[in-house]
């Protein structure tokens, strides 16, 4: 990659072995995302959607909300990274190895 490449704004990669790298790990953990709806769903959690929020400033992060209900209650967890890749993947890996913080969703 030269050097013109490295200060593009948003190039989150840095080599093209890198992007292949990403490619494949976001495509194994997307592939997968159904699985874990329905793992979710045998552990009494409920998927009700997620909303995307773009950086609100340049070189801000990415905001994902994603809602549930647990038990009969709706609840809401957060995730945030600079970058759209590393929001979805991140996103899932939490709520698949269970590490996501739900809260009570007030606007439900």
């Amino acid at each position: 990659m030269s050097q013109s490449e490295k200060d593009i704004p948003g190039n989150a990669y840095g080599s093209g072995l890198e992007f292949q790298r990403r490619a494949i790990r976001s495509h194994t953990v997307l592939m997968g995302f159904d699985a874990l709806l329905g793992r979710m769903f045998d552990e009494g959690i409920a998927f009700r959607g997620m909303s995307i929020r773009p950086p609100r400033q340049s070189g801000g992060d990415w905001f994902i909300t994603v809602r549930v209900t647990i038990n009969g209650e709706p609840q809401v967890g957060f995730h945030a990274a600079p970058y759209f890749n590393e929001l979805v993947v991140g996103v899932c890996e939490r709520m698949n190895n269970r590490t996501m913080k739900w809260k009570d969703d007030a606007y439900a």
